[in-house]
């Protein structure tokens, strides 16, 4: 009996003292007057903002009121910084390359850590060379340097770290060799967007297309395509740039005008082996400004399909759908011919131009044009 009567005093003490304690605790989730529980807007942590958003009950506590949806979002700080890569002794830069193939797993994984943040035109000399070890970890480590050097913002050392994995890729014919041209792949819109700035310097003209998108393989936005680029008369990259030119992503066609350095016939010895795609055409010192329509289906002449503002047809009168049935005294019959025809003549001349509209190809007007260089 006393034993009873101590249990139920046991749960009356329990149960008063719950209660008592419960309700400091549960006003701790009553919504203030902007609506958020007063538990979540005393947190005040630093970098943390809460706001509301649709999701869930403001306070799940109260079930008797109308429903409100809200959800308390926390917006986290960005993450710090990358470090710099600032240049590293050469003595230090040894002794990292030595701790690459350390016995030591933590020195290994800590050289690494290092050199692909302090990445430099000898790093990467050095992890080239590091590559062809017999070391099947050593290689792989040094490729891994290489990419993350490739990757950086450094443009002397993400170059010289773009050729050193082509380089691999294209004399390693084993695991290594596969991997190097996997990151060059990978990377092939952010490996264009680099040569479009080096070529552009080197004076190479690239027509964008901006009908036809590509989706940068880093930021994943839209950024035009390249339509064709002209080696002409302000090319100075000599031949050792013309190599550069197969680092541009899906580059089709390549015009090579008569005043440029170089000559056709060397730009297709060069650009042929690296990339047999590549379509190389010559052309004159003089052109048009139009783009061939390539739908019509006219039984003679050339159609134009666009004219290009400030160049030599357009200031001539010439129109899209207008068709050229003769230049100069040579009926045109493709485009090809009017292309060969146009290499006769230089900036400057002027060309008597047969044109007709399509509606009726027997009411033709002849006009003067005035040609330009490129």
């Amino acid at each position: 009996m006393a034993v009873r009567i101590f249990m139920m005093t046991g749960v009356l003490v329990t149960s008063l003292f719950v209660t008592a304690s419960e309700r400091p605790l549960w006003a701790q989730f009553e919504p203030d007057e902007n609506g958020i529980p007063k538990a979540l807007r005393q947190q005040r942590l630093p970098g943390i903002q809460i706001i509301p958003a649709p999701g869930f009950d403001k306070s799940p506590f109260q079930d008797q009121r109308s429903p409100r949806k809200k959800l308390y979002v926390p917006i986290v700080p960005p993450p710090p910084p990358l470090p710099s890569r600032l240049p590293i002794s050469v003595d230090r830069l040894n002794k990292l390359v030595d701790q690459l193939s350390s016995g030591d797993f933590r020195e290994r994984v800590e050289a690494t850590k290092t050199l692909k943040q302090k990445g430099s035109l000898e790093t990467v000399k050095r992890m080239e060379l590091a590559a062809q070890s017999d070391l099947p970890e050593l290689s792989m480590r040094a490729l891994s340097i290489l990419e993350a050097i490739f990757l950086s913002e450094d443009d002397i050392a993400n170059r010289a770290a773009e050729q050193a994995l082509q380089n691999i890729a294209l004399n390693d014919v084993g695991d290594l060799g596969l991997q190097a041209s996997v990151s060059l792949s990978t990377y092939e819109q952010l490996r264009s967007k680099r040569a479009t700035v080096d070529l552009e310097q080197m004076g190479l003209h690239i027509e964008f297309q901006t009908d036809i998108m590509e989706i940068d393989d880093v930021t994943g936005l839209p950024y035009p395509g390249i339509s064709y680029v002209r080696l002409g008369r302000s090319w100075a990259g000599g031949e050792e740039g013309i190599r550069q030119i197969a680092r541009l992503a899906r580059v089709n066609v390549v015009y090579v005008i008569a005043t440029c350095s170089v000559s056709a016939e060397r730009v297709v010895e060069i650009l042929e082996p690296i990339n047999p795609e590549i379509h190389i055409e010559s052309r004159g010192a003089v052109e048009l400004g139009i783009k061939f329509s390539n739908f019509a289906r006219i039984p003679k002449g050339v159609m134009i399909g666009e004219v290009t503002p400030g160049k030599a047809a357009k200031e001539a009168g010439l129109r899209p759908n207008d068709v050229i049935i003769a230049f100069g005294d040579t009926e045109v019959n493709n485009s090809n011919e009017l292309v060969e025809l146009l290499k006769k003549y230089e900036p400057g001349d002027i060309v008597k131009v047969v044109r007709a509209r399509t509606s009726n190809l027997n009411d033709t007007e002849t006009i003067d044009v005035k040609l330009k260089g490129w």
